[in-house]
């Protein structure tokens, strides 16, 4: 990610020589290019390759922000058409707008950063809600199938790709294992 970074400084190097020694030659084009290149694929690279970042948490915070800028637009701006049309003032109408923007902004946030969260996490948020899918699951099992019912429901819970139960006692050295692939 360092190259990548150093791709912007270096342009900018460039695109000054360029200006100041060269009166716009020809280098200035492929610097930004480089820039525009080089940084989004280490970054690519930083992700994929060597987990550089949780990308779950990244894109849980992008998802919340988009969903959550693209309502407060939305509302501020209807709200602003309908009350220019009622009341004919523009200022009355930003006022109002103001106000129910402000004031649903954060319910808005918490409601879908859960609903983001648990899109990427499963339910690590909401242990309650976690404890209850099991108690169901628990519940709704016969007593063969209650280790298998139990990791299935903690695999789904936590959304992970394997739960495994190590069973105590001699002859235990098999674990039951259950898992689930997430895409």
């Amino acid at each position: 990610m360092v190259w990548g970074a150093l791709s912007v400084p270096v342009a900018l190097l460039i695109g000054w020589a360029n200006y100041f020694l060269l009166g716009d030659g020809p280098f200035f084009t492929p610097a930004l290019g480089l820039v525009a290149v080089a940084l989004p694929v280490t970054i690519g690279i930083a992700i994929l390759r060597h987990r550089l970042f949780d990308i779950r948490l990244v894109l849980s915070r992008t998802l919340t922000y988009l969903f959550l800028v693209l309502a407060i637009v939305a509302i501020y701006a209807l709200l602003l058409l309908l009350t220019g049309q009622l009341f004919g003032d523009r200022t009355v109408g930003g006022l109002l707008a103001v106000g129910v923007v402000a004031v649903a902004v954060h319910p808005a946030y918490l409601s879908l950063r859960q609903r983001s969260e648990r899109w990427v996490y499963g339910l690590r948020s909401d242990p309650r809600a976690a404890i209850r899918l099991m108690a169901d699951r628990a519940e709704a099992a016969d007593s063969d199938g209650l280790i298998a019912a139990v990791t299935d429901a903690v695999a789904v819970a936590l959304k992970v790709n394997r739960v495994w139960v190590e069973l105590p006692g001699p002859g235990a050295d098999e674990a039951l294992t259950a898992g689930r692939h997430w895409t």
